[in-house]
């Protein structure tokens, strides 16, 4: 994320520029009672690269990470240390919820006044407290809000640090920070990047019966901070290739939060245990709902994943299929980009393109002009050949189904990845007039 830190930076310039420095010699150092707003050590003349109150630690020195340059800085570990009191613990907070304040406050001379020569030009590639960034840094500079300061240590070179959670916009990252005592002040010496261990929710409450009777599932990458996301499609399945892993998520789905004419999946939090059948080929972990399905697992299998709800008060299911683009190359979204005319097949605009195509592993199909919610124009079931490259769409049912429908023809998928229908027609949509044509070119 260099790019979008040095964004950020350059937004904490511009704040910062006209913003008043609370650098004077009368400020009381961090570490004592905390102060309402930003405040910062004197600013040194000394632009030297020099380490800054840290006997016998080599300084990072000079990255090489110049603006054309997307390498990510190199992982380093924290030095041992031992646990330091509450005292320490309680300076440390003040020091990180200080340089919060001043970031906050847009004033980049103060925030840069609390870093040691050495931490500004390996975090920030920066000669002082007054020079431009010649690189951006992972986590430095995105800080906004503290989560938690704890595990205060002290090391032997006479440093001292914490494990510390913070949070910019919701995104929230972990890092030990390290700083060095000078007159007074506690000044960053390093931030070394951590892993987030995983959450511990408390149990969440009770729902209420109409809430239990709406509730969802659909997948999250793992990774990713839930939130209210919109849908394609409301579907019955989850679809995976083997090798995947997927976080299984309660909620409902919401026809008005993200706007009319949008499906949004609202997460919901419930005390849920997780289960997966049949258990080969896929594993679930019972609490989290993150589910993988094995890479040897064939592609078609169908599995059941089952969240019982409050200990049993409520069961949620969902099927999950599996698929290879190798076996079946037609299954996901398309949009009609053109049709093929029935003389020489020559590509003509729709009047009406169909917005989506959809293919099931399942062998389910669904058309639809203009999706609105969970409304589809009409669906069925497919059979192909893929040797062949023959086609069979039998429709089953539908809201609307148009008269001239020719299900039987060919597919393929062109060298850049869009699908051919050759002598099939998915029907003329209604209010629409004119001959059908006889295929069509979907991206």
């Amino acid at each position: 994320m260099h790019r979008l830190v040095l964004g950020v930076i350059a937004l904490f310039f511009t704040l910062g520029s006209g913003a008043p420095t609370v650098a004077s010699q009368d400020m009381t150092p961090v570490g004592s009672p905390v102060a309402a707003t930003c405040q910062s050590p004197p600013l040194t003349t000394d632009t030297s690269s020099t380490t800054h109150g840290t006997p016998g630690v080599e300084a990072t020195g000079p990255t090489t990470d110049a603006f054309d340059s997307e390498a990510p800085l190199p992982q380093r570990t924290p030095p041992p240390g031992t646990p330091a009191g509450t005292a320490v613990l309680d300076r440390i907070r003040a020091a990180e919820e200080n340089l919060s304040r001043c970031f906050n406050a847009g004033d980049s001379l103060a925030f840069h006044a609390l870093f040691t020569p050495k931490a500004l030009l390996s975090e920030l590639g920066m000669s002082g407290p007054q020079a431009t960034p010649a690189h951006s840094v992972s986590v430095l500079i995105l800080r906004e809000q503290i989560v938690s300061v704890s595990d205060a240590q002290t090391h032997a070179d006479g440093r001292v640090s914490a494990d510390v959670v913070f949070a910019y916009e919701g995104q929230r990252m972990r890092t030990r920070d390290i700083f060095v005592e000078s007159d007074g002040w506690l000044l960053v010496d390093e931030m070394i990047g951590l892993g987030l261990e995983p959450a511990r929710n408390e149990t969440p409450v009770p729902l209420d019966p109409t809430m239990l009777q709406a509730l969802a599932i659909i997948g999250f990458a793992p990774d990713s901070a839930l939130g209210i996301v919109s849908v394609d499609a409301l579907g019955d399945a989850i679809d995976m290739q083997p090798g995947d892993t997927t976080r299984l998520v309660l909620g409902v789905f919401d026809y008005e939060v993200c706007g009319t004419g949008f499906r949004c999946f609202v997460p919901v939090a419930a005390d849920a245990t997780w289960s997966i059948t049949p258990a080969d080929g896929a594993r679930i972990d019972p609490f989290t709902g993150i589910l993988s399905i094995d890479a040897s697992t064939p592609s078609g299998s169908v599995f059941m994943a089952r969240a019982e709800i409050e200990g049993g008060l409520h069961v949620v299911e969902t099927r999950v299929k599996t698929f290879t683009p190798e076996t079946n190359p037609l299954i996901g979204y398309w949009g009609e980009v053109a049709q093929l005319a029935c003389e020489g097949g020559a590509e003509v605009a729709p009047a009406k393109a169909i917005a989506e195509l959809v293919f099931d592993p399942d062998g389910a199909f669904s058309v639809t002009w203009v999706p609105f919610e969970s409304y589809k124009d009409y669906w069925g079931t497919y059979t192909f050949d893929l040797a062949q490259g023959t086609l069979e769409l039998s429709v089953t049912g539908g809201n609307t189904i148009p008269s001239d429908v020719d299900g039987h023809g060919e597919f393929a998928i062109d060298a850049s990845g869009r699908l051919i229908l050759t002598d099939l027609w998915l029907g003329t949509p209604s209010l629409e007039r004119g001959p059908p044509n006889c295929g069509h070119r979907f991206g």
